[in-house]
């Protein structure tokens, strides 16, 4: 058949730069992305991303930076640019996720700030670095990692969904303002996950114990929780060619929670 259509999400010859990339869905998105071909360089703050990019092999590697610090943005983008070829794929999956069950009324100032710092901030920040090159080429694809509580709110997490729908307006305007130099920019709201984003153990177990955990979640028609593969695929197909008229889109991957 003439000019069949190849299905195949072909990422060779991209570089993608993930932030949050050494644990939970960040290392899910990862994983897809590598399997599709592209060079991918994970983020973070603590030697899981440093490990996880040795997991993966060649066309992997790692830098350390706070994305909260600018300077530190600017550093992984240039590092990257050096090491493995300027990214023109950057997913954005990094985020703080304060916990008071207690709400707002006991919500400690310094936590709500570093959900701003990480989530909102962080991912603008690494939005203009990363955007500055793709503009530059006239190429790129940005995706940023949200989640349902960007439309809805989750009780404990009040600081975390505010961020999270400041990240669906940031999405929307780059969208609007880099479409026309040949950059989109689009958003993936995520629901419950099997293995998240990484929080300290304190979190971890504060999470598992409390009474209203399955409240928060809400239930979830597919009776089960994503997997971060799960996540990595919407994501691999937003920055590859095949969503090329995809811009500004938040597209949710919650197995229907958003429906109930």
């Amino acid at each position: 058949m003439a000019n069949q259509l190849n299905s195949a999400l072909d990422l060779s010859g991209h570089t993608a730069l993930i932030t949050g990339g050494g644990t939970g869905v960040g290392f899910g998105i990862a994983r897809v992305l590598h399997a599709c071909g592209a060079t991918v360089v994970l983020i973070g703050r603590s030697e899981a991303h440093a490990e996880s990019a040795a997991e993966l092999g060649d066309r992997a590697g790692a830098l350390a930076a706070d994305i909260s610090v600018e300077s530190d943005c600017d550093r992984v983008v240039r590092e990257t640019g050096a090491q493995w070829g300027e990214p023109d794929i950057l997913v954005n999956c990094a985020a703080a996720k304060p916990v008071s069950f207690d709400g707002a009324l006991n919500q400690r100032m310094e936590d709500w700030q570093r959900a701003m710092d990480v989530s909102l901030r962080g991912t603008y920040q690494m939005c203009r670095a990363a955007g500055a090159v793709m503009v530059e080429k006239g190429r790129g694809s940005i995706v940023n990692i949200s989640s349902i509580g960007g439309f809805r709110p989750l009780g404990a997490d009040m600081a975390y969904t505010t961020s999270k729908a400041g990240v669906h307006m940031i999405t929307r305007n780059l969208a609007c303002q880099w479409g026309p130099q040949g950059v989109r920019v689009n958003c993936v709201a995520v629901g419950h996950m099997e293995a998240g984003m990484a929080v300290d153990e304190d979190v971890q177990d504060l999470l598992k114990g409390a009474p209203d955990f399955a409240a928060l979640l809400g239930p979830t028609p597919l009776q089960r929780a994503g997997t971060p593969e799960e996540i990595g695929w919407p994501v691999a197909f937003l920055v590859s060619e095949r969503a090329s008229y995809v811009n500004g889109a938040i597209l949710v991957v919650d197995g229907g929670q958003l429906a109930l």
